[in-house]
């Protein structure tokens, strides 16, 4: 079952009108509002500056930029500033991450978007964040990743690609968007991992966090 985030998507089949970067997409949050700001050192603002050098991978993931992300929205008083130094941080590098695929969701190379986040993982605790990245595939990376996906019930997979476009602003959703993307990996999901619905924290979970 697609959660609310994924649903919007497909109803308005417009990937760069993603969803606003603090809703959280999740028909199973928690309820109380968990930022990711509220992890330690998900605070501090970003300081690495993209690099453009071509097939350089930047070590950073998904995770990283959705805590800086909500950690620049925590800022009010310089909140502009503080999203305009996420978008000179992360755009225009090149990343390699790990996503879930879902077919409804990439129909064809013109409309390719991808789950983001598994909620499960430590680092996911808490995760607040309703965007889906853009994925721009040739028509050859396209069926290759659906005929890979076909295999399995649910399919996670790696992909490298430039983040040719970041939009995280006041009065904008937060939108990404990936080039020359290629597709390194597929494999099946594994049994512990939640990548379409936001895990429920315990009890024990809320009162460390």
């Amino acid at each position: 079952m697609l959660d609310d985030a994924a649903t919007w998507w497909l109803h308005v089949r417009m990937p760069h009108d993603a969803i606003e970067g603090d809703a959280d997409p999740s028909p199973l949050g928690d309820g109380e509002g968990n930022e990711a700001a509220s992890r330690p050192g998900a605070a501090e603002a970003p300081e690495r500056r993209a690099s453009a050098a071509p097939g350089l991978l930047d070590g950073r993931d998904q995770y990283q930029l959705a805590q800086q992300i909500s950690a620049a929205r925590s800022r009010r008083n310089a909140l502009a500033s503080a999203l305009a130094d996420v978008e000179r941080s992360w755009a225009h590098a090149r990343y390699r991450w790990e996503v879930a695929h879902v077919p409804a969701l990439c129909r064809d190379p013109t409309f390719c978007v991808a789950m983001p986040f598994d909620y499960a993982r430590g680092d996911a605790a808490g995760l607040v964040a309703g965007w889906l990245p853009q994925l721009d595939l040739t028509e050859q990376d396209h069926m290759a990743l659906v005929r890979a996906c076909r295999s399995h019930e649910r399919c996670v997979f790696t992909f490298e690609g430039q983040l040719d476009q970041l939009v995280v602003a006041i009065d904008q959703p937060t939108s990404l968007r990936f080039g020359d993307v290629k597709i390194v990996e597929t494999r099946a999901a594994a049994p512990g991992e939640s990548w379409a619905v936001r895990r429920r924290q315990t009890t024990a979970e809320r009162s460390h966090g």
